[in-house]
């Protein structure tokens, strides 16, 4: 064996031949009968491999042969005929003994003579030169020719590792057979050894995935409860800024849904929606707003902010475009007609902003105005500066008439009051003739805008209040008002106060601090101490009030401290300013969640109830019968305004109800008796079978049938083809104590294979749900019912195969369909109505509150998603006109109001489409410092709020 250094064989070879055989035979030789412990059994040299880079070639080669034990001979007529293989062999022979080489013959022959005792130089072809005649006996060799291609050289073959065999034995002096035992026994024990350390790597393996699957699990899980976490922080919060904030509460109601669809999130977001239900939507201006105008076509606001910035807002595109004025906050804007012209003033200059011009919009005038006025055209500039002393106390200024298309000053007049209280002037312009100017006080003074020749005046101290007061315009300055002690008072800026007087109204603002009136007087916007109010004013208010008008005075939350309000148009819509916020509001609007027309439904009789209603299954078409039973009419809910057309048919006491496909309406009376209605037209009449009314009905699903329950507690079948009597089910024989509100006392399941019907009013002695009224279960098929156990039961209604029973105390309980169990029960209180309307598709119901609240349940959990308040009544006398409300589901899901004398809506229950509502009203996106500020950690790459 060679020492540590040096090797135990060289192979010589020729690579033409067998540099692909060469590293076979080296790598075997090195692994043959190796220990699994060690990392070779021989050392062996091979130039490609053995070889590092070094400027003397044959001074490595010469090294290696030096520091070899062996030389291993891979003979061939290519090495033969190879000088560098004949050098190697001459160095051996000159340096080592010959009895060290072993020649592996792997092409050609080799032949020994043995009379000769050398090699037999004419038939050996693999034998180099340098072995002619250096050998006294035949060396050992071994054949490998048969392994002359690729595939046969491979290690696998059984063949090549004969001959490796032959090889070692030879290298490493032992029998063949003592070798190739020790080679079996150490591959068993490598294989052993291979195959233990695989169990324990696929123990440790499995160790590893289960403790990997754990960390997985635990990550995930932490993940998970962190971010149901946030959006539990950001639901509550969401709901902590609703009244204050409500763009912001919006923005993180729907990160709050979007983290976690949970009870709580989807509560906040319907929260977030139907919260302050007069706002239209919110627009950013990014800075403190200081002043606020309107085009007089309702259509364009401007706002002024602190940093000298002028902000036009498209109320109708909602875009908004910019200048800047000055360095200084904006102190008065006007606008003109269509918001193409605008004026501002900072207190130092003037600036004219040409909307339509597209280079160079602005221009400075060199005008230290306070306040300004714009004709309706556009084309005249009127502007109030101080002459002199304190901007607050001033008793006269300077007025300016300018051409906007040239900026040159037509006139200009110094004016003074005789009398004059702190506060701030109004400058208007209500016509292109006349300029107006209003003192806080009342005191007002008209202008020819011609000559600023003074036309008309008034300055009674009479008629403003002695102290302290809140004092407010219109736009125009043709309209003043103020408010002390609760009310306001407004008067017109023409004539004697006395002409333009209106009446006090009271104003529910306990610290006022803003007043604004609308052009012609009709309206006016309170705000102060966080509170904020339109107030309807009408004149002759004792007249309106013998015409059943009702007075308006309308709350508008979710803004935050009101800064600023103007009027759009006459209004009522406004917009107001908090802080970096315009907000757009529509007394109108009944909801953000409503949509459709809201078309008027008609009033009733103090003994009257709700509106009776039948709705298409496209939900495009309502029946509405008074609630009184008569009038009825068929409204258009597709349509962008509402279509009403009445239908001639007489009778009081009708319920109406249409067929599947929308086709036919069919409005049944007393005793099941029942006008056929075909695209408006009457097609077919029914006899009545007794005299009981009929409070509710549905259709077979094969609609070959039409069920109805009568208000006695019986049922009729009759056949829709012609009205035929199929079955009855005898209801109670008198009703005494007749509700005002029939609604809810029966339900028809959505088969009509069931009827709930409440029995045991007999005795009157509680009209609206007392002692002894029970829930009956009918089969509409057998005829049989049975009773289910409990009493004061007040409405029933059916629900996604199961019976919904509210209680007299307001308990609502839920029952499977057959009404034998009773699968989960919410309490309530007494002051629930009998409206009681599941929501299609959802496993939500809506019921509503004596005080018109609506509160969505969840029939699930039991747990209020949230509440929201209906349109008032705005015609009729009923001491409560929420009784007189009825509540109802769309096939698609939508909830349907209606209250008699007042309006129809439509309200939206899609998830996606409070969404899409809430991004909208906030109109901006939510900020990552925001999402810092109350999240506390970095904010998320998107919080784009309509991805």
């Amino acid at each position: 064996m060679a020492e540590a250094a040096g090797y135990d064989a060289f192979i010589s070879y020729s690579h033409a031949l067998d540099g692909k055989l060469a590293p076979t035979i080296q790598q075997e030789l090195e692994r043959f009968a190796k220990p699994w412990y060690r990392m070779r059994a021989l050392r062996v040299f091979r130039d490609n491999v053995s070889l590092s880079a070094s400027p003397g070639l044959w001074s490595s080669i010469e090294s290696a042969l030096a520091g070899s034990t062996w030389l291993v001979l891979m003979a061939s007529p290519e090495a033969a005929q190879s000088p560098w293989v004949n050098h190697e062999v001459s160095w051996w022979l000159a340096n080592r003994s010959p009895r060290r080489i072993l020649l592996v013959v792997t092409s050609g022959e080799f032949v020994w003579d043995e009379q000769g005792r050398d090699v037999d130089r004419d038939l050996s072809t693999a034998v180099p030169p340098a072995l002619h005649g250096a050998l006294d006996e035949e060396p050992r060799w071994v054949d490998m020719r048969s392994l002359r291609n690729a595939e046969q050289a491979d290690r696998s073959n059984p063949a090549v590792r004969d001959c490796v065999a032959d090889i070692a034995a030879a290298v490493r002096g032992v029998a063949k057979d003592e070798i190739v035992g020790k080679h079996i026994r150490h591959h068993r024990a490598t294989m052993w050894t291979a195959w233990s350390g695989v169990t324990a790597l696929a123990i440790f393996l499995v160790l590893a995935l289960v403790a990997w699957g754990i960390a997985i699990v635990q990550r995930n899980e932490a993940r998970t409860q962190a971010r149901i976490a946030t959006a539990r922080q950001l639901a509550a919060t969401a709901v902590a800024n609703l009244d204050t904030q409500l763009g912001l509460a919006q923005l993180l109601a729907v990160e709050a849904y979007r983290l976690d669809r949970s009870a709580q999130s989807r509560s906040a977001l319907f929260q977030a929606v139907t919260a302050s239900p007069h706002l239209v939507r919110q627009h950013p201006v990014n800075a403190p707003v200081t002043a606020l105008a309107s085009s007089r076509d309702g259509n364009i606001v401007v706002a002024g902010t602190s940093t000298g910035r002028l902000v036009r807002w498209d109320i109708n595109r909602n875009t908004s475009t910019e200048v800047t004025a000055g360095d200084k906050a904006i102190v008065d804007i006007a606008v003109d007609t269509d918001g193409q012209t605008i004026t501002a003033a900072d207190g130092s200059t003037t600036v004219l902003w040409d909307v339509t011009a597209e280079e160079k919009p602005t221009r400075l005038l060199d005008i230290a105005a306070r306040s300004v006025a714009l004709s309706p055209s556009g084309e005249l500039l009127a502007t109030q500066s101080d002459s002199g002393g304190s901007r607050q106390f001033s008793r006269s200024s300077v007025l300016s008439l300018v051409d906007t298309r040239t900026g040159k000053q037509l006139h200009r007049k110094k004016v003074g009051w005789s009398s004059y209280g702190p506060g701030e002037d109004a400058l208007g312009m209500p016509d292109g003739s006349t300029l107006v100017l209003v003192g806080p006080s009342g005191q007002w003074r008209r202008f020819s805008t011609e000559s600023l020749q003074e036309s008309a005046r008034s300055e009674s101290p009479a008629f403003t209040p002695a102290g302290h007061f809140v004092w407010g315009f219109s736009q125009d300055a043709g309209r003043f008002g103020y408010i002390k002690y609760g009310g306001i008072t407004t008067t017109a800026t023409r004539g004697t106060p006395e002409d333009g007087l209106t009446d006090t109204v009271n104003v529910p603002v306990p610290e006022p601090e803003h007043l604004v009136l609308s052009k012609d007087g009709t309206y006016a916007a309170a705000a102060g101490g966080g509170a904020f109010h339109l107030i309807e004013i009408r004149e002759n208010t004792y007249e309106l009030a013998q015409t059943g008008h009702v007075h308006v005075d309308t709350a508008l939350t979710g803004h935050g401290h009101v800064d600023a309000v103007t009027f759009l148009g006459n209004g009522p819509q406004l917009v107001s300013a908090a802080a970096e916020t315009l907000t757009l509001w529509n007394p109108h609007q009944w909801s953000r969640l409503s949509r459709g027309p809201t078309p008027d439904m008609p009033s009733t009789s103090n003994a009257g109830g709700p509106p009776r209603l039948a709705v298409t299954s496209d939900a495009e078409r309502i029946a509405v019968v008074s609630g009184d039973g008569d009038r009825p009419a068929a409204h258009n809910l597709s349509a962008a305004e509402p279509q009403r057309r009445k239908l001639d048919v007489e009778g009081r006491d009708l319920f109406p109800v249409w067929n599947a496909d929308g086709s036919r309406l069919f409005l049944i009376g007393k005793g099941g008796a029942a006008t056929v209605v075909t695209e408006g037209r009457v097609t077919a009449r029914w006899q009545a079978v007794g005299d009981s009314p009929i409070i509710a009905a549905g259709f077979s699903t094969d609609e070959k049938c039409i069920v109805m329950a009568t208000y006695r507690g019986g049922v009729q079948v009759r056949a829709v083809e012609d009205g035929r009597l199929i079955r009855t089910v005898a209801g109670e024989p008198k009703t005494a104590g007749i509700p005002t509100s029939r609604q809810g006392l029966a339900a028809v399941s959505e088969d009509a294979r069931l009827v709930a019907v409440i029995r045991g009013r007999g005795n009157g002695a509680a009209p609206e749900g007392g002692t002894g009224r029970f829930v009956a279960l009918i089969d509409t098929e057998t005829g049989q019912s049975h009773r289910l156990p409990g009493q004061h039961a007040s409405a029933v209604a059916f629900s996604n195969k199961k019976l919904l029973v509210q209680r007299g105390n307001g308990t609502l309980e839920v029952w499977d369909l057959r009404g034998t169990t009773k699968l989960r029960s919410f309490p309530g209180d007494t002051g629930y109505t009998r409206s009681l309307a599941p929501i299609t598709g959802t496993n939500l119901v809506a019921r509503l509150r004596a005080d018109g609240t609506t509160v969505i349940v969840n029939l699930v959990s039991g747990k209020v998603l949230g509440t929201f308040p209906l349109p008032p009544m705005t015609r009729g006398s009923l001491a409560n006109p929420w009784t007189a409300t009825r509540l109802t589901s769309t096939s698609g899901g939508d909830l349907l109001t209606a209250t008699s004398g007042g309006k129809l809506v439509r309200w939206r229950f899609d998830e996606t489409a409070w969404v899409q509502i809430a991004c909208a009203t906030a109109s901006r996106d939510l900020a990552a410092s925001e999402w810092r500020d109350i999240v506390g950690t970095t904010a998320p790459d998107d919080l784009t709020c309509r991805r």
